[in-house]
């Protein structure tokens, strides 16, 4: 359930600016693609995905790696 969620919560991060896209792998992997228009927008969505895989995969809350 964790991988497939995942993937659910990906799809989701889209906007305007950025298609986001994945899919699960055959041996419980997941593959995600990105395509943004800057990189900004490719931020974004690497901090949606980093989150999304620790809350989903892992059951933790998103690790802030940089100070405010």
């Amino acid at each position: 359930a964790g991988l497939a969620a995942f993937v659910d919560d990906v799809a989701a991060l889209g906007g305007d600016d950025a298609e986001v896209g994945a899919g699960l792998l055959p041996r419980r992997g997941a593959l995600v693609r990105c395509l943004a228009a800057d990189a900004p927008a490719l931020g974004r969505v690497l901090d949606g995905v980093w989150a999304a895989a620790r809350r989903r995969v892992l059951g933790l809350p998103p690790l802030g790696l940089r100070k405010p």
